[in-house]
This record gives C-alpha cells, sequence and structure tokens, in this order.
C-alpha cells in the first residue's frame, strides 16, 4: 500500500507528500491515519515554515551580532513534514542538527590594522609554522 500525507496550502488546496518508509508511517499512530493510507498535516504548511523563518531569523541575528560579526552567515538544516508535530527541524541522530558556516573577509586595511600576534578570525583555524 502507498502511503501519503496531507499538507493544507494556505489557499486551501492540499499536497499530498509521499511518506516512503513503513516506520515512519506506523510512527503517526492510528489516529492520525485513515484506512486508505492517507494522514492529514496537524497545521498549514505555512503556519509551520513562519516557524521555521522565526527560527532561522533567531539562529543569524546571534551569529551575526558581536564586535566582529562575519562577513557571511549560511545555516543549513532539514524541514520535515509529520502528522504527528507539523513542520519541525529534521532531527539527526535524536537532536536537531544544524550546520553552520561563517566566513570572514580580511581587506589588506583590516591585517595592517591588526595589533602584532593577534590572530584574525579566518586564520584562526590555520596550522602556524
Amino acid at each position: 500500500m502507498e502511503y501519503s500525507l496531507e499538507v493544507p496550502l494556505s489557499d486551501g488546496q492540499i499536497m499530498h507528500v509521499e511518506v516512503t518508509s513503513q516506520d515512519d508511517w506506523d510512527a503517526i499512530g492510528p489516529v492520525s491515519r485513515r484506512s486508505d493510507g492517507v494522514a492529514a498535516l496537524p497545521e498549514r504548511l505555512s503556519d509551520g515554515l513562519d516557524r521555521i523563518r522565526s527560527f532561522s531569523d533567531e539562529v543569524l541575528t546571534r551569529l551575526r551580532s558581536g564586535s566582529r560579526p562575519p562577513d557571511s552567515v549560511q545555516v543549513q538544516f532539514g524541514v520535515k513534514l509529520s502528522a504527528k508535530t507539523g513542520v519541525i527541524v529534521a532531527e539527526s541522530n535524536g537532536e536537531a542538527h544544524l550546520a553552520v558556516t561563517l566566513q570572514w573577509q580580511r581587506s589588506s586595511a583590516d591585517a595592517a590594522d591588526e595589533p602584532a600576534g593577534e590572530l584574525a578570525p579566518d586564520a584562526a583555524s590555520e596550522p602556524t609554522g
């Protein structure tokens, strides 16, 4: 039997998302599943994505703050649609997983202004000789 998750959209339409794992289907629980192999997301997709946007805004705001904010911030995470909990950050080994990359670009003026012996953020991980 094929299984799917009904995802309510803002305009009232329904998107069906395939559930590929029998374990995932079994985890939904009998209360949320229908006999035809369909379960419903307990919220509109836009509501869940609004929470994801707030989450990512907070992560970015905190990573960009500080006395030497990075020039570039990249945050990657997976989003999961769950019939039990709605739209969530996907887990990795029982914990939420974020891949964060911070980059600093030094100009020659910045390098000249640095006190001797202090490493710039992008040079801190380089081995010293």
